[in-house]
């Protein structure tokens, strides 16, 4: 399978349900929001806010009954740093299966520099330093976390204290 956009191939991710172009970096995932690795409710309501990663408006949804907003197009999350803490330990709280163990971090993500989605200074990116190896982006003007598609779920699965 090759990539709409630059016609190189396709690389399957387990981690986000879905197919990543290592040359352009766009994503096609193979199923819907609700059966990604997030579990993203679209709540049908377009907001103001523009996705990090460029990809075109956020819409509103939730993940567990926590309020988010996110990409229809790359699956990336992003909510409140209190609502990330929540989500987090619920989700963890809530996990019976198997541990995963998750992969190293990319080191190439942490050079990236995206806007807030809120207020469009630059976010800081940096690894999350709970469990799950996430490399996630927050503003620390607005208090947002942004994270890519399946990073919720790599951080849930993750060996560790539940």
């Amino acid at each position: 399978m090759n990539c709409s956009n630059c016609a190189a191939p396709l690389e399957y991710r387990s981690e986000i349900n879905g197919f990543e172009c290592r040359f352009c970096g766009s994503l096609q995932f193979t199923g819907s929001l609700e059966d990604g690795p997030d579990g993203i409710v679209p709540l049908g309501a377009a907001t103001d806010y523009n996705c990090p990663r460029g990809c075109g408006t956020l819409s509103c949804g939730s993940i567990d009954e926590i309020k988010i907003v996110y990409c229809e197009e790359c699956r990336g999350i992003g909510c409140d740093r209190a609502a990330f803490a929540h989500l987090v330990q619920s989700r963890r709280a809530a996990w019976s299966g198997g541990d995963t163990i998750p992969s190293p971090i990319d080191r190439d993500s942490l050079s990236e520099r995206r806007p807030c989605p809120r207020c469009a200074l630059t976010m800081e990116v940096h690894p999350y330093h709970g469990p799950g190896n996430a490399v996630i982006d927050s503003c620390g003007r607005c208090d947002l976390v942004w994270l890519d598609s399946g990073e919720v779920s790599a951080i849930e699965r993750a060996p560790g204290r539940r």
